[in-house]
């Protein structure tokens, strides 16, 4: 009985059992990524990864969640809903809720937040305390 107890523990170890592999697991957990660019019409949103599988946005007219299950670098974000409704979601809202559903891959390096798909669309993203 010893063994397999040893057995497991070793597995669990070796394999990184826990161990957040999605975009949580590499953007810092804290921070509210400001959107830059990447849309048409300039609009004062963000994206924050809090938890293992866990996307909250913030923007003008809404809070929204999203799940996110792949393994970084790539995103597949799913599931959409809102939290929160300040008002109606305008064209520019909506515009950039469906660009951020589309994205496929993730790159995070100091304070910089890239979200991309196969389509060459660009989500670029920034810490704004860095």
């Amino acid at each position: 009985m010893r063994h397999a107890f040893a057995f497991l523990t070793l597995t669990a170890v070796l394999t990184g059992c826990g161990r957040d592999e999605t975009i949580s697991g590499y953007a810092d957990r804290n921070v509210a990524y400001r959107l830059i660019s990447g849309t048409e019409q300039p609009l004062n949103a963000t994206v924050a990864f809090p938890r293992k599988g866990r996307v909250e946005i913030a923007a003008p007219c809404g809070t929204y969640r999203m799940r996110q299950t792949a393994p970084y670098p790539w995103l597949a974000l799913e599931n959409l809903s809102t939290r929160e409704t300040r008002c109606d979601a305008g064209p520019a809202e909506t515009a950039f809720l469906t660009a951020l559903q589309s994205m496929t891959v993730a790159e995070v390096a100091e304070g910089d937040l890239l979200l991309s798909n196969d389509d060459g669309v660009e989500l670029f993203f920034q810490d704004p305390d860095a």
